[in-house]
């Protein structure tokens, strides 16, 4: 029979990642702690909400997922994150469900864009050959693509890359406290 929890209880199993955060040193060093720091388990789901949170930030009507389950987030299309014409598909390594999914949106006449980390690009690139979609999608390092999110939104905002890393750290969290599903916090 599975235990039940109150919200209060679940709120309290939440791990903390610690992650140092030196305002002279780069995005770049702080998101390689977070990725190196994060259980493999719960990286998908992190980086997941990470980008939730810079296209908050970036203005796009990003809204949480009603199921719960806090990890992919659906308007229209089938990423992860879908704003205008793009599908944002997040993933810690690539799969064949990304690649189908991405193969959807292209038929849908929408934009796939597949973020996952930097070590795994070069894998992603080949399975994209493979599956033929190669030419129409775009992949990216979640790196490359977070440390470019802050920097204009740091130059658009006229405030210090630190102060939107904050930011950006502080909707994550406060994204993870209103769902009653324990969660990778980020401190």
């Amino acid at each position: 029979m599975p235990s039940k929890f109150s919200a209060g209880e679940l709120r309290s199993q939440r791990e903390v990642v610690e992650i140092s955060c030196d305002p002279k040193h780069t995005v770049a060093l702080w998101l390689s702690e977070l990725l190196t720091k994060t259980p493999k388990a719960n990286l998908r789901a992190v980086l997941a909400r990470l980008v939730g949170a810079l296209l908050r930030a970036r203005g796009a009507p990003i809204k949480a997922k009603s199921n719960g389950s806090g990890d992919r987030v659906h308007t229209d299309g089938s990423g992860d994150f879908n704003f205008r014409r793009v599908s944002y598909h997040i993933a810690a390594t690539p799969t064949s469900v990304q690649f189908r999914e991405c193969r959807r949106d292209l038929a849908a006449n929408r934009f796939p864009v597949l973020l996952l980390p930097r070590l795994r690009v070069h894998e992603a690139y080949e399975l994209a050959e493979r599956v033929g979609i190669r030419r129409r999608l775009t992949i990216l390092p979640i790196e490359s693509f977070v440390c470019h999110s802050l920097l204009l939104q740091a130059l658009e905002q006229h405030r210090p890359m630190f102060n939107v890393w904050k930011a950006i750290i502080a909707d994550y969290n406060y994204r993870i406290e209103i769902t009653f599903l324990p969660a990778i916090k980020l401190k």
